[in-house]
């Protein structure tokens, strides 16, 4: 996410100015003979920032650009500029849920992320309408019915969610709307639930859960043009944006396969004993 853009000229004495995004706060503080830059993550997921800079009469460390992560609900330094005289200092960040150290571990097979049912794949990897850009390349769209049991497709820790919109459409305007589930999976990368039904959410924040396990139903929230789910496996780059990731999923038609196919219809085989907390 784009942070916001603070343009922060300090001459007087304000000692602290805060810039709010989302989950992430970035603030900077006058310490004596120090300017520091502290960011704050209000959430339950972890999360990494690119901070940016353009400053004078200021020595930065460590050096500007920066990319930090932090851990749910941490707040730290994560610049500190000393003092050389007369000062100026403008920054600007972005943001994304996730570590950019997470390394996705390829050998896993997903599970389909419902729970029966033989479904159509809307939109697949690189999908013209809407899965371009870097957070969607690899984001999957599944037609089904509203209320259709949604599964976790593979074990995690719900680390971020929201369940009480009742709104969708076909228009960008109603991109905020979505309810949504994230689960932080073993490996430190992301899982991400898209257009759930109001109020249908079977876990609880920061509850691990198994593969298989019931998470919420499919709904229509949000940006999207028909009753669907938008799965997609993420992390955090080196731009502190989200960064979609190719996984492989196990199928009954087709067995285990890379990604699924635009148009085929697909169910999930009969599934093995369900992955245990770590």
């Amino acid at each position: 996410m784009k942070g916001a853009f603070w343009l922060l000229l300090v001459l007087l004495c304000p000692s602290l100015a805060l810039a709010c995004d989302g989950q992430l706060c970035m603030s900077m503080q006058e310490r004596q003979n120090k300017v520091v830059l502290v960011a704050q993550n209000s959430g339950t997921a972890p999360v990494t920032v690119k901070v940016e800079a353009q400053f004078s009469g200021l020595k930065a460390e460590p050096a500007i650009p920066l990319l930090a992560q932090l851990g749910p609900r941490e707040s730290r330094a994560v610049a500190i500029f000393t003092k050389l005289g007369p000062w100026k200092l403008r920054y600007w960040y972005n943001w994304a849920r996730g570590s950019a150290s997470a390394v996705h571990d390829d050998s896993v097979l997903y599970r389909l992320p419902w729970l029966k049912g033989r479904f159509r794949v809307l939109q697949g990897w690189g999908g013209r309408f809407s899965h371009q850009e870097l957070h969607s390349l690899y984001a999957l769209d599944i037609a089904m019915p509203e209320g259709t049991p949604i599964v976790a497709a593979r074990a995690g820790r719900v680390v971020a969610m929201r369940m009480d919109s009742t709104r969708g459409c076909d228009s960008r305007r109603c991109i905020q709307d979505a309810n949504y589930l994230v689960l932080e999976q073993e490996d430190g990368t992301l899982a991400e639930y898209f257009h759930l039904q109001a109020n249908s959410a079977r876990v609880a924040l920061e509850q691990w859960v198994l593969a298989g396990q019931v998470i919420g139903a499919a709904g229509n929230t949000g940006f999207s043009t028909e009753p669907h789910l938008h799965f997609v496996v993420k992390t955090a780059n080196q731009d502190g944006e989200p960064q979609s990731l190719p996984v492989n999923f196990d199928t009954k038609e087709e067995g285990p396969r890379r990604g699924l196919m635009a148009g085929h219809l697909y169910q999930a085989p009969a599934q093995t004993q369900l992955a245990r907390q770590p």
